[in-house]
């Protein structure tokens, strides 16, 4: 979420070519993230003899959004120019947003206290 809302605010200010390395970079990261939480979202929820049907469906979805997102993005960017990434940087603040709603709503506390589970 932030390294999104960075990334897009900067190219949406046109940046110089020097600039670009590091934020590109920064999609490593936050598709690297979000694959890896993918992946073990569906092997934590999904029975042990489901897993390669589940792992398809997740990559056969998550393939279908971004062809819908890669669409609708160039309709944006038609209308909008480069000003199309703060439209990118505000989706990225709204993930940000609900990940710390996650976090705080998350029973488990590493302090003495409050509820806790052991991890699986």
């Amino acid at each position: 979420g932030i390294a999104a809302l960075v990334r897009f605010s900067a190219l949406a200010l046109d940046p110089p070519l020097w600039a670009l390395i590091p934020l590109q970079l920064l999609h490593g990261a936050t598709f690297g993230a979000t694959y890896l939480g993918l992946v073990e979202l569906v092997a934590r929820t999904t029975p042990e003899h489901r897993a390669g049907t589940a792992q398809s469906i997740a990559g056969w979805t998550v393939s279908l959004a971004m062809s819908i997102a890669s669409f609708a993005a160039g309709q944006l960017w038609v209308r909008m120019g480069h000003d199309a990434f703060f439209a990118s940087a505000a989706l990225g603040l709204c993930g940000a947003l609900l990940a710390l709603t996650a976090r705080a709503l998350q029973p488990q506390r590493s302090e003495e206290g409050g509820k806790t589970v052991e991890p699986s």
